[in-house]
């Protein structure tokens, strides 16, 4: 049983999670590990297989249903006659098709059927109860479907009723007159007893008395991946010692956490411990301990306190939330020209108007949270020939809808794609034709800059990655194809490549034009234990610590492997369905200043996880990992969590606040002096331009004058580059507003900053808007959305 099935068996299933015994063999379909497909002992009828597979619940295999009439089943013997059972699991279907769990001969050998189907597309948990004959011992489970698309199901149980709730904590009072499921840890006590006396007994009957110094364990908890817990439990102490409990290894992965409460008191006390658990909790330990003296324990108990509901619910909150550009997360789509159609099937065409708007509905984001797109553009089709005028409108079309929705584009043009249809599959073009075609690109790149995010080098390579060419570019091409694009694109934007070794490769450009404008693409991204992460991650060699001792100047996107629907070892190499160390992702986003990240890749496997893990702040404390005071507070100022969806959709790119305290306007005559802290708690800083004016605004919020400031958001980092520590900086905008001559005496006055697109300044679809949830203001127009952060200004008029 692999780590991930582990987790996902402890996070989602929810009335399925118990402690009764599942009399099913290879209910998740996972037995021999990673590189085995096993069915058995269920039997198959039809097209029925296990496949790795995103929609699998226990990451990271499932049973897969495909072609008609398809089944597994499994005979179960050894039951319990005139005994009531439940057979349950999950499922997977899409649009109307169905997906059937049956029992059969549970009465006799050849009698008794229950069915139940799902009622709903998406993932459902599905039960059926019967109760076997009176001389039956034997029942035959089933999952099956009759329609042609494909169905899945994974998670099966066959469990005796009632079910009994999950109980973490074992013995917890103590009542079992012994310290049984309590451990030794590596000090042990001077002496430890059970004791009845009523004065030493917080409840029941019994407690736990110890001396001397030592420490009493309990693990195999079952605690759910991010979910949020309290544990409790009542000490006491003799004079002046001090008892301890605590909670330990409850994150896993990167982390080593503990958290405790302790207590000096003699009469008893209830000590509280709130945490809240990573990706990895199966090591969750909880102890208690003594240095010295005499201390009673009694009523461990964990209680948890968030809800995690089923798969196809969403737990995300959109309190957070900022619609802002150039940052986030990122669609992806492939369009080939000039007939905007799908490479992988040429009678596919797309619809520029819908297209965007088709993706915020498929990937859940109609709320505005996702504002890039990744665009490939497969020039395949000319290969051997100039771009037409007909590709070159095409392409402009793609700007349009961009420009007509708010979005902005990492572009990429490439022409190789191994799953292309004939006769466009790897086409591979000599280097002479690319630069040609750069050369064509070049004014519709430049009169479109405005909604180009970034650029990716594309062009050569599998997709565009510099990769499975054979022999087709040397050194030298790969040297000229990178000059060429930097000429090609205006200065104002950056490229990006997806390898550190191919970047570090190129002679052609200096290392400082590479430090500014040669950004990288990480197009596998994962933790330390994702497959290939040392070659196709940035874990290999000195990768990552050259891509974090670069990446503040530039800019960093990220996706990886596409989530798994594969049934055989080789066919999913290059597929990701593990789950990924929340917190390790979380750092290595903050150490290589991510600026996107794809929300396509991984839609059902880490990106739909992250939307059910719950973070906390200690925990993220524990990295150092910033945020900023008010972020973990609800709009009513209460303490609640986030999910890891949440916080990375918050935080990649920029996320900026203004910082009240230390502000300043003062009128001197005509003028208006201001000073003004901003502060970022993003992963990265602001990279395209960006204008920063300050804007003063009377009653009825005409704007009265207004500053175009010198300051460049491009300099606003979040931390210093290379402080472990991550402290946030502040960055102070700071001059005057010169004040018109008809101003008049008023209390009334507003003080506000625009931060707008030079190219753009006119579409506030464009426009930064500050995180402030309180202290602050928006205030929009039809033109401008400014950040208001100070009223009730008193300004005189100016003499005249």
């Amino acid at each position: 049983m692999t780590r991930t099935l582990l987790i996902f068996l402890a996070v989602i299933l929810q009335s399925a999670f118990s402690t009764s015994q599942n009399l099913l063999i290879n209910s998740s379909f996972d037995t021999g590990g990673d590189k085995t497909f096993t069915l058995a002992p269920w039997r198959a009828s039809g097209n029925a297989g296990v496949w790795e597979t995103e929609h699998s619940v226990s990451k990271p295999k499932a049973v897969k249903l495909m072609d008609g009439a398809a089944s597994v089943e499994q005979l179960i013997t050894g039951l319990k006659p005139n005994t009531e059972y439940r057979f349950s699991g999950w499922v997977y279907t899409k649009g109307v098709n169905k997906a059937h769990l049956a029992v059969k001969d549970f009465l006799t050998t050849t009698t008794g059927e229950v069915t139940t189907a799902n009622s709903s597309s998406g993932y459902e948990f599905l039960t059926v109860n019967f109760t076997t004959g009176k001389k039956a011992t034997s029942a035959k489970v089933i999952f099956s479907t009759n329609q042609k698309d494909a169905v899945y199901g994974d998670d099966f149980a066959l469990e005796a009723l009632p079910i009994k709730p999950n109980i973490f904590i074992t013995n917890g009072g103590f009542e079992e007159r012994s310290l049984e499921h309590w451990l030794n840890a590596t000090v042990a006590f001077n002496s430890i007893e059970i004791t009845k006396k009523a004065s030493e007994v917080h409840s029941g009957k019994y407690a736990v008395k110890a001396s001397g110094t030592g420490i009493l364990e309990q693990s195999q908890l079952n605690l759910k991946a991010g979910t949020s817990y309290v544990l409790k439990a009542w000490a006491k102490t003799d004079a002046d010692h001090v008892a301890t409990i605590g909670i330990k290894n409850f994150t896993g992965g990167i982390m080593s956490s503990t958290l405790s409460a302790d207590t000096s008191s003699n009469t008893y006390k209830e000590l509280s411990v709130p945490f809240t658990t990573g990706v990895f909790p199966n090591e969750a330990t909880l102890f208690f301990e003594l240095a010295s003296g005499t201390a009673f324990f009694d009523s461990f108990t964990i209680t948890e306190v968030s809800h995690l509901g089923p798969l196809n619910e969403s737990h995300v909150s959109t309190e957070t939330m900022l619609s802002n550009p150039e940052r986030g997360f990122r669609f992806e789509q492939i369009v080939q020209v000039p007939d905007l159609n799908d490479p992988w099937n040429l009678s596919k065409h797309f619809d520029m108007d819908t297209i965007l708007s088709d993706w915020e509905k498929e990937m859940d984001a109609t709320d505005g949270h996702v504002r890039l797109a990744q665009w490939y553009i497969y020039l395949s089709e000319f290969n051997d020939t100039p771009l037409s005028q007909e590709a070159l409108d095409a392409i402009q079309k793609c700007f349009d809808a961009f420009r007509n929705n708010g979005y902005k584009m990492l572009l990429r043009f490439t022409y190789q794609a191994p799953e292309a249809q004939a006769p466009y599959t790897n086409v591979i073009p000599t280097a002479s034709r690319i630069l040609e075609h750069l050369d064509q690109l070049k004014p519709l790149i430049a009169a479109n800059v405005d909604v180009i995010h970034v650029y990716q080098m594309g062009l050569i390579g599998a997709w565009g990655e510099w990769h499975s060419f054979g022999n087709a570019y040397n050194q030298k091409d790969k040297d000229n194809l990178v000059t060429k694009v930097l000429e090609v694109l205006p200065p104002s934007r950056q490229t990006h490549m997806r390898l550190v070794s191919d970047r570090a490769a190129i002679r052609s450009v200096s290392d400082a034009v590479k430090d500014t404008r040669i950004g990288f693409h990480n197009d596998f991204f994962g933790d330390r234990n994702t497959y290939a992460a040392n070659s196709s991650g940035y874990y290999g060699g000195n990768d990552y610590e050259i891509v974090k001792h670069k990446s503040h100047l530039l800019m960093i996107d990220g996706e990886s492997g596409w989530s798994r629907d594969c049934n055989t070892e080789d066919g999913c190499i290059w597929q990701v369905s593990e789950l990924f160390d929340v917190y390790e992702i979380l750092k290595q986003f903050l150490d290589h200043h991510y600026t996107s990240y794809s929300l396509a890749h991984g839609y059902y496997a880490n990106n739909a996880y992250w939307k059910r893990l719950l973070l906390s702040k200690e925990n993220l404390d524990a990295l150092n990992i910033p945020y900023h005071p008010e972020y973990f507070n609800d709009n009513k100022g209460n303490l609640t969590n986030r999910t890891a969806y949440e916080f990375i959709r918050d935080h990649l790119g920029y996320r900026l606040y203004f910082k009240p305290g230390n502000e300043s306007f003062s009128q001197n005559s005509n003028q208006l002096n201001y000073v003004i802290d901003i502060q970022n708690y993003g992963f990265s800083a602001l990279h395209n331009p960006r204008q920063v004016h300050v804007v003063l605004l009377d009653v009825n919020d005409n704007i009265v004058t207004s500053d175009l400031s010198s300051s460049n958001p491009s300099t606003w980092q979040p931390y210093a580059p290379g402080d472990e520590n991550y402290a946030t900086l502040t960055h102070t905008i700071s001059g005057s507003l010169m004040l018109p001559k008809d101003l008049t005496t008023s209390t009334d006055y507003k003080i506000g900053i625009w931060l707008a697109d030079p190219i753009l300044k006119n579409n506030k679809m464009y426009d930064i808007q500050l995180a402030n949830r309180t202290d602050m203001k928006i205030i929009e127009n039809d033109n401008q959305k400014i950040n208001i952060l100070k009223f009730n200004i008193l300004l005189n008029a100016v003499k005249k």
